[in-house]
């Protein structure tokens, strides 16, 4: 979920306000990335970009960020396995599928690369089902990379089953959160009634573009 960076980013900025001194988005950026390196070991850039600003945000490896708007009529559905994120161990297990199967590892690389593009659209266009058929997707290639968990797979598998139209794991991996995507509120308190039933730690609903603040 970008904790590692959100906290980042709130104490660089508290030591900025402590001194009373202000800070480009360039020295936001550089403390952050420190502290991400600390955190993480080879860190993307993503999460940082994300904690930082304000817009969704689309990312290819080699080129700027890039924003656009989030203004989709659905809502998320975060829930915590309760295990905590192993992303260290993660980026360690899809290194050696790169080094025991390289074919299988890129075809989930370029796999996860197209549906991000379709997601972006259909985020774009507010299109949920296309949206969440992505999500199901990128899922799939995660696992197939071995960034999720028993525990992850089950929540999904719920929420799935009881009508969302998309779930896939979030954040590092091998633990933390996974997310749900649903029409609308009621269907989001549904399934996160039965995800905290069946074990998930805690859950939150978040709603989407014009539903952001309902």
């Amino acid at each position: 979920m970008g904790s590692s960076a959100a906290v980042a980013v709130a104490l660089t900025r508290a030591f900025f306000d402590w001194i009373k001194k202000d800070f480009t988005k360039e020295e936001l950026m550089t403390y952050v990335n420190f502290s991400e390196k600390i955190a993480h070991g080879n860190p993307s850039g993503i999460d940082a970009a994300a904690a930082s600003g304000t817009d969704a945000i689309y990312f290819i490896k080699g080129h700027p960020i890039t924003s656009f708007p989030l203004t989709i009529d659905g809502y998320l559905l975060v829930a915590d396995t309760g295990i905590k994120g192993q992303t260290r161990e993660a980026v360690k297990s899809v290194a050696h599928l790169f080094e025991t199967s390289k074919q299988l590892a890129s075809q989930a690389i370029q796999r996860l690369g197209i549906e991000t593009k379709k997601a972006k659209e259909a985020i774009i266009a507010n299109q949920l089902e296309v949206l969440g058929e992505s999500m199901n997707n990128a899922h799939q290639a995660l696992q197939q990379l071995g960034v999720s968990n028993q525990q992850l797979d089950q929540l999904v598998s719920l929420a799935l089953a009881h009508g969302a139209y998309g779930a896939k794991l979030t954040g590092g991996g091998r633990g933390g959160c996974m997310i749900a995507l649903t029409k609308t509120k009621e269907q989001a308190e549904n399934i996160s009634r039965i995800l905290l039933s069946d074990g998930a730690r805690a859950a939150w609903i978040q709603g989407l573009g014009v539903y952001e603040h309902v």
